[in-house]
């Protein structure tokens, strides 16, 4: 009998480890450790602080948690040793709007700071409007804009206005480039 008992025991821990958890599902897929269905709730991640984030030991290679400080997701990037964390999708686009106000004649030059830092120099591109939302009527009095100075962790936007605007906006979006 106790050689049966720990046949059957055996058995059982070797099932354990080597089957895919459910929650809420039945059979979980086969490609996952664990499945989670539900049409009422979601998962919860790890809430923390950067100080408590930063006080992880050895944080595994994508590592999730979503911080409480900037309530954002991020994930480690980086090694154990020398953890990185990022925002997720921070890697691939970002976007904002540059409010100018009155603009004058000439070249205006103005830095645009990314809120998180790129991986590498993105693509950025840029539109400009008057007033407070887009103007499709009016004619605009920017005769160019330009990049300039464009890095990971921001740009500086170049504007050649021919006469002066007021509540001027500039919209931008910059994208991780593929090639």
């Amino acid at each position: 009998m106790k050689t049966f008992l720990i046949f059957l025991s055996t058995l059982f821990y070797t099932v354990i480890l080597s089957a895919q958890v459910g929650i809420g599902e039945v059979s979980p897929d086969a490609s996952s450790a664990i499945e989670v269905n539900s049409v009422s709730s979601g998962v919860l991640f790890p809430r923390m602080t950067t100080m408590l984030r930063d006080a992880i030991s050895n944080p595994a290679k994508s590592l999730l948690i979503y911080n409480t400080d900037s309530n954002e997701f991020q994930y480690n990037i980086g090694t154990s040793l020398a953890p990185v964390w990022v925002l997720i999708d921070s890697k691939k686009h970002q976007s904002g709007t540059y409010s100018i106000g009155a603009t004058s004649t000439g070249w205006n030059y103005y830095n645009v700071t990314f809120v998180t830092e790129f991986a590498s120099t993105p693509a950025i591109c840029i539109s400009y409007r008057e007033g407070t939302g887009v103007d499709e009527t009016a004619s605009h009095t920017a005769a160019h804009l330009k990049v300039a100075n464009a890095t990971p962790s921001g740009f500086t936007i170049g504007i050649r206005d021919s006469s002066t605007s007021n509540d001027v906006f500039i919209d931008w979006k910059a994208v991780l480039k593929t090639q």
